[in-house]
């Protein structure tokens, strides 16, 4: 009795001859290793992508630097009563300077905590220039600014007349001391 397998070893032997006529070899090993593994096509085109991301950067940060210069330029054009706020802020910040050198001059031998009140207003102004830069320029916060300053400005200026009617109580008890030894 005669298997399978014989009976295929049998076909192929008869017809090995229309076998090889009919098989090409190179066309057909191309397409059995086609079907195998085919080829990975990117159908993306990585660099064309990176390109567009570099573009997208590029614009945004373009973008981003033309919005905070428009800010800046709100900012120097922001007028109060006629100065420019910018005018303005120098001459608080100059006033605050230079009070706060005379009070650090005439209080060396006594310690007053204002520096504490002063810290605290500076970083309320800080905080408020930096909401400034952040947004639309708004009248309220601008007010809030120099209000701020001022602030400083007076507790500067009640500390020098403190200061200055302590060192006349002085005086004029030491000037009393030296009447009294003559």
């Amino acid at each position: 009795m005669k298997t399978d397998r014989d009976k295929l070893e049998d076909f192929i032997g008869k017809n090995r001859n229309a076998f090889e006529e009919d098989f090409n070899h190179e066309v057909s090993w191309d397409a059995i290793e086609r079907k195998i593994k085919p080829k990975k096509k990117n159908s993306f085109n990585w660099l064309a992508a990176a390109s567009i991301v570099l573009l997208l950067a590029v614009g945004w940060l373009i973008m981003d630097r033309y919005e905070l210069n428009q800010k800046v330029d709100q900012l120097e054009r922001l007028t109060v009563n006629g100065r420019s706020y910018e005018e303005i802020e120098k001459y608080y910040t100059y006033t605050i300077a230079n009070k706060s050198q005379l009070v650090k001059e005439k209080s060396d031998q006594i310690d007053y905590p204002i520096h504490e009140d002063l810290n605290e207003l500076q970083k309320n102004y800080e905080s408020l220039k930096q909401q400034l830069k952040q947004g639309v320029p708004h009248q309220k916060i601008i007010d809030a600014m120099i209000w701020n300053l001022r602030t400083q400005i007076e507790i500067l200026n009640e500390q020098l007349e403190i200061l200055e009617e302590v060192q006349q109580h002085s005086n004029t008890q030491k000037n009393e001391k030296d009447e009294k030894h003559i």
